[in-house]
């Protein structure tokens, strides 16, 4: 009995290990709201799960975070939330392009600037195994 509700356990937990980031893009139609400061002022069809890339240098590797891109070119301002697949975690970090244009990066790994299923599998994991232990 112990070993099949490990194996249950084990299954719920690889189930919910995928990242789930803020998709969207507030220059294309009907994404305005990307652009919001309250993640929950964001549209939740927006929230998906991060697959894993088909080509490039990182394909087949699971997303590590989200990213939100916060880009300035003269007076236009455009917000984009994606999945993140390279880079370290930051807070604002600022590149510079030609003239007027400007770029905000942030990127995360668990809840807060998008949005990650894999703090709360964890969390939910270690309180579950707490419990069988506490019961066997």
């Amino acid at each position: 009995m112990q070993s099949l509700t490990f194996l249950s356990l084990c299954a719920l937990v690889s189930v919910s290990w995928a990242v789930q980031c803020w998709q969207c893009n507030s220059g294309a139609p009907g994404q305005d709201k990307c652009a919001a400061t309250q993640v929950t002022d964001l549209d939740p069809k927006w929230k998906k799960d991060c697959g894993k890339l088909r080509d490039g240098e990182y394909a087949n590797k699971p997303a590590k975070g989200c990213r939100k891109i916060e880009q300035y070119v003269g007076k236009e301002s455009q917000v984009i939330r994606e999945c993140a697949y390279s880079g370290e975690e930051v807070d604002g970090l600022k590149k510079t392009g030609n003239t007027g244009i400007q770029l905000y990066y942030y990127q995360c790994k668990g809840e807060g600037c998008n949005s990650s299923t894999l703090t709360s599998a964890l969390t939910a994991f270690s309180v579950i195994a707490v419990a069988l232990g506490l019961r066997y």
